[in-house]
């Protein structure tokens, strides 16, 4: 038999297809932690990624049993070129995938770095404490826990409380709609003794768009709001 809380649980999507790719600017991978170096590796002209900070044109590394040669550390990128990322998942595991075209249009894989690891470590960056602590998976998609109190018999729509409700339309129309996509499954079980409401919510977001600075801090922001 399903579980009586499963049975009232509501849900409220706006799914197409989760997007899994977006191209970024060099200014974006800084604020995941990471240079853009042009170089040699192991002798061959190339691209790749290090710490922001960490190299300087004329450093010479190994690292990985690669050995690296830094030409110049890239400030931008001319209208020719471009950085496509995507979410891959292998084995289980989600990795984060880098790769630049140059001007001759010629690809070239420049990092592939666990996606939540590099998550985390952007939220920490931005110093979005609220929506770190509330990730309990990273896959293509993200998930979302919060909650408070005990379960108990979910309400109906109806009944929510009106700090609840307004986090349901916020979250739709000011996240939802810009991801293309989102999943948000809540129980709601009345107040407890402080009078604030009882809930069990998970939200499910694009691992790629909680990479883009101003979707995770309107999260963020949203689960804050939370009573």
């Amino acid at each position: 038999m399903i579980n009586p809380v499963a049975l009232g649980t509501l849900v409220f999507e706006y799914l197409e297809v989760p997007a899994n790719s977006r191209r970024i600017k060099v200014k974006t991978l800084k604020s995941w932690g990471f240079d853009l170096l042009k170089g040699r590796i192991d002798g061959q002209a190339g691209w790749f990624v290090a710490e922001v900070g960490a190299r300087h044109g004329g450093d010479s590394y190994t690292e990985n049993e690669k050995t690296y040669d830094v030409d110049e550390v890239i400030k931008e990128l001319s209208s020719n070129e471009n950085i496509e990322v995507a979410i891959e998942l292998i084995e289980g595991t989600a990795w984060l995938a880098g790769v630049l075209c140059d001007e001759d249009d010629v690809a070239h894989e420049i990092f592939m770095l666990p996606a939540a690891a590099t998550l985390s470590a952007f939220l920490k960056k931005q110093r979005l404490d609220k929506l770190a602590g509330c990730i309990r998976s990273v896959g293509t998609m993200t998930g979302i826990v919060t909650h408070r109190g005990e379960h108990g018999k979910p309400l109906p729509y109806e009944e929510l409380p009106n700090e609840i409700r307004r986090f349901l339309k916020d979250a739709r129309k000011q996240v939802a709609k810009k991801t293309g996509s989102s999943r948000i499954a809540l129980a709601c079980f009345g107040e407890n003794k402080d009078r604030l409401p009882r809930y069990w919510l998970s939200w499910m977001l694009p691992t790629i768009d909680l990479l883009d600075a101003s979707i995770a801090k309107k999260t963020d922001q949203l689960l804050k709001e939370l009573p």
